[in-house]
C-alpha cells in the first residue's frame, strides 16, 4: 500500500475505478488511460507487492495524487472483503468501474497438465475474478461498468494453451451471465479481446508465433496496448451506456480474416 495518507486524502468522493494486472505490459496501459482522467481515483489492484508494482506505484504516484496502488495479500490480511476495504480507505468514492485484467499464462499440453496446474489455472485466470466481482459489484450503483479482459484464444485453439483457453471461456461465459443479470440494476459487463499484443522482445522471444500473426493479420502487424486500453476504457465510461453483455475484439481484424498467408 502507498505510503500516502490514503484515508485523508482530498476529494475522497471521486469516482474510482480499480484496474487489476496492473503491472503487466498491458495492465500498464490501461492505467495510463485512465490516469488521463483527472476527475477520477484510479485503483491498481494487485495479489503482492513486487519490485515491479512498486517502481510503477512510485511513478505513477507523483504523476496523480488520487492514484493507489493496493495488494490483496495485505487488504486480505484484513480479514475483511476488498470491497469493504476500499469504502474504508476510499470513504464516499463510487465504483464506477471494474477492470478485471489479472491473469496467468501456464503452457502445457493438455495431456501433461496436472489437476494442481489446471486448479492454478482456473483459479488465477477465471475463479479470481468472480471473487472480486461478486463483492464489487454489490457495492456498485447504476451506470457502473465491469470490463474483464479475454483474448482472441477463448475464440481460436493455440497449441499448449488450451488451459489458458478454457480458463478465458469461463471468463466470457460469465460476462454474459452478469450483464443478463445485473442490467436490471443498470450495471454493465463487457469483454475486451485482445489479439497478439505487441511489446519490446516479443519477436525475439516467440519468432515463430510473432511471424505468424504478422503474416495472417489484415494488418500484417500484432495490436498495440494502447489501442486495447481505448477500447477498454470506452466500455468503462458513460459513452458506452447501451453497450451490455458483448466480445469486443481488439485484434486488426485477425478474428474476421481467413487466417491464410497467401
Amino acid at each position: 500500500m502507498s505510503k500516502k495518507a490514503i484515508t485523508d486524502a482530498p476529494n475522497s468522493e471521486l469516482d474510482m475505478v480499480v484496474i487489476t494486472g496492473a503491472s503487466g505490459h498491458l495492465g500498464q496501459s490501461i492505467v495510463e488511460r485512465y490516469l488521463e482522467e483527472s476527475d477520477l481515483r484510479v485503483i491498481a489492484l494487485g495479489r503482492a507487492r513486487t519490485d515491479k508494482s512498486a517502481e510503477l506505484e512510485s511513478s505513477w504516484s507523483e504523476r496523480s495524487s488520487t492514484f493507489h496502488y493496493l495488494y490483496l495479500d495485505e487488504l486480505h490480511a484484513k480479514n475483511q472483503p476488498v470491497a469493504d476495504s476500499l469504502a474504508e480507505l476510499f470513504p464516499g468514492a463510487r465504483i464506477t468501474a471494474l477492470i478485471n485484467n489479472a491473469a496467468s499464462q501456464a503452457p502445457g499440453a493438455l495431456s501433461e497438465f496436472t489437476t494442481e496446474q489446471w486448479n492454478l489455472m482456473l483459479t488465477d485466470s477465471f475463479l479470481s475474478i468472480v471473487e472480486l466481482t461478486q463483492g464489487i459489484v454489490a457495492q456498485m450503483e447504476a451506470g457502473a461498468s465491469i470490463v474483464n479482459i479475454s483474448s482472441v484464444e477463448a475464440r481460436v485453439a493455440f497449441p499448449n494453451h488450451g488451459a489458458y483457453a478454457s480458463a478465458k471461456g469461463a471468463l466470457e461465459a460469465y460476462t454474459r451471465s452478469l450483464a443478463n443479470e445485473y442490467a436490471r440494476h443498470g450495471i454493465r459487463a463487457n469483454v475486451v479481446e485482445p489479439g497478439l499484443v505487441e511489446r519490446d522482445g516479443l519477436a525475439q522471444a516467440w519468432p515463430q508465433g510473432y511471424a505468424a500473426w504478422r503474416n495472417t493479420s489484415p494488418t500484417g502487424a500484432p495490436v498495440l496496448a494502447e489501442q486495447v486500453a481505448n477500447v477498454v476504457h470506452f466500455l468503462g465510461s458513460s459513452g458506452s451506456l447501451g453497450v451490455n453483455g458483448v466480445v469486443i475484439p481488439v485484434d486488426g481484424g485477425w478474428l474476421s480474416s481467413a487466417r491464410l498467408s497467401l
